[in-house]
């Protein structure tokens, strides 16, 4: 450590040279969570590029994925799909309408449909600004694939909290 009074100081690291050859960790395969052919989620994200990884994370462990960019999507989606929605996956905060609400929305006419929420914002932001009670489900981002497979599995199982009222 050198430092001088009014120029900062430097940390100089000297680290040992290692001369084994580095051995690369073979990609975790992704195999299809047990009960998941059978179960359909709808995925609601504004951001396109989180949306399509979620999308794609959740349909490569074998669930049917409906995928919507915007609250208006997600309710048309969720009105016109013939099938039973086990699971809606929502943004917390988006621009037309916050996803509580547009749990409630689908909820109605979706009885029984369970709800996790993901955000980037804190929870203490979150319940600060009015848009989701503590006692509601929420994935913190970022996260990994297999925290989203495991949150997703352990909510359709049934080991999440009451679906939104």
């Amino acid at each position: 450590v050198e430092s001088e009074m009014g120029k900062g100081s430097r940390f100089i690291l000297y680290f040992p040279l290692e001369t084994a050859a580095i051995e690369a960790e073979a990609p975790q395969i992704l195999s299809p969570m047990p009960g998941a052919n059978a179960e359909t989620l709808l995925v609601v994200e504004d951001e396109e590029v989180v949306r399509q990884l979620m999308c794609a994370v959740l349909t490569d462990a074998g669930y049917s994925v409906l995928c919507a960019g915007s609250p208006e999507e997600a309710l048309r989606l969720a009105s016109q799909h013939a099938g039973a929605i086990d699971l809606l996956v929502t943004d917390v905060v988006m621009p037309e309408m916050p996803g509580p609400e547009l749990a409630r929305n689908i909820t109605a006419v979706r009885p029984g449909l369970k709800v996790l929420f993901v955000s980037g914002y804190s929870e203490s932001d979150i319940t600060e600004q009015g848009v989701v009670e503590t006692s509601l489900e929420v994935l913190q981002k970022p996260f990994t694939k297999m925290a989203l497979i495991r949150r997703v599995r352990e909510m359709l199982d049934g080991e999440g909290k009451e679906p939104v009222a």
